[in-house]
């Protein structure tokens, strides 16, 4: 009977330090939500040095990172439930599209959310981290190109024949990806957040190109270029700057 009291005693010992531990292993975890409070289906990305993990987060948007090394992690989150909407399809007199819910922002893309980070040491895990992805409207250039002179784009990348370029509130620039390309031209495009300042810039090295009025833009090393200040307001309409390619540079 002693024993077996005495082998109860160190089971109920154990118990925290195995809590705390996860016997030997750390992990961190928690849920993925809007705004709002509600669920988000999402790839989040946990960044170590140059070390990239992912965790796919569930119908309940929980996520677990298991087996982690001692470390500091940074975190972005891509949702996967933002659809692409065509910005030249029929819109309400606000310009946005008809019945279309505001899109969630992805910030491993912006890269204009500030989640904290974690740091792991000691084997203690941690539990319970949530991440609130924003909301906000698309940001989008269309490109018209009559002459036929644009290279047919090869996937989201572009080549460096036209370069368009935000950059948010963190001071990081990062290209827009190509969301739609037809017969007329190409779209780029991306999500930015709702009441956060960013800085559009369209330039290019071997082509001219003018903006939607008609008036002359001259093509420039993107140093040279004159960033756009954009912040769109909650409930606004999405963001679209149209341009025209003219010709090819010192022709």
């Amino acid at each position: 009977m002693r024993i077996l009291n005495l082998l109860a005693v160190s089971i109920i010992l154990a118990a925290p330090l195995a809590s705390q531990t996860g016997f030997g292993v750390m992990r961190i975890s928690g849920w993925v939500r809007d705004e709002a409070g509600a669920p988000v289906r999402a790839v989040v990305k946990a960044l170590r040095g140059p070390t990239t993990l992912e965790a796919l987060t569930g119908s309940a948007g929980a996520f677990s990172f298991d087996a982690l090394a001692a470390g500091t992690y940074r975190f972005c989150v891509s949702p996967l439930e933002t659809d692409w909407v065509d910005p030249l399809a029929k819109r309400d007199p606000r310009g946005k599209p008809a019945a279309a819910p505001d899109p969630l922002v992805d910030s491993c893309e912006v890269q204009d959310t500030a989640y904290p980070a974690v740091t792991l040491a000691g084997n203690l895990s941690r539990p319970g981290l949530v991440l609130t992805v924003r909301r906000g409207r698309w940001l989008m250039v269309r490109v018209k190109d009559p002459q036929k002179l644009l290279p047919e784009a090869k996937g989201r990348s572009a080549g460096p024949e036209m370069r368009v370029r935000v950059a948010g509130r963190n001071g990081l620039i990062r290209h827009l990806p190509i969301v739609a390309q037809d017969k007329e031209g190409r779209t780029y495009g991306t999500i930015v957040p709702f009441e956060s300042p960013h800085q559009l810039s369209i330039s290019s090295t071997g082509f001219q190109f003018q903006d939607s009025a008609g008036a002359a833009r001259m093509s420039a090393p993107m140093s040279a270029a004159e960033p756009v200040q954009l912040n769109v307001a909650r409930g606004g309409a999405d963001v679209i700057r149209e341009i025209v390619i003219s010709g090819r540079s010192g022709k």
